[in-house]
């Protein structure tokens, strides 16, 4: 399924939209290995936090029992490419 059918099927407003998985990258850039936090990794995304599920496997409470196959999935990327505009015009509606 493409991003775009993902987010035109996930366009519940007050509701959780993403579901983020923080975890650790090795940089592209510098070859080092690093954290992505939640948190840091919705603002990379451009996606509001209020609006995700945390999936962190440190941290199921955060995520046990929640239908998660509606949201979209948002990962850490080793490359540093979010597409952060993209993602946050198409969960609108293109607005």
């Amino acid at each position: 399924m493409t991003l775009d059918k993902l987010v035109t099927k996930n366009k519940r407003v007050g509701e959780n939209r993403w579901a983020i998985h923080p975890g650790f990258v090795i940089s592209r850039s510098d070859g080092q290995r690093h954290y992505v936090g939640a948190r840091q990794l919705a603002d990379l995304y451009g996606v509001p936090f209020a609006e995700c599920v945390v999936v962190d496997i440190e941290r199921p409470e955060g995520y046990l029992g929640k239908d998660l196959s509606g949201l979209v999935h948002l990962h850490v990327k080793y490359d540093g490419n979010y597409p952060k505009n993209n993602l946050i015009t198409l969960s609108r509606g293109g607005e």
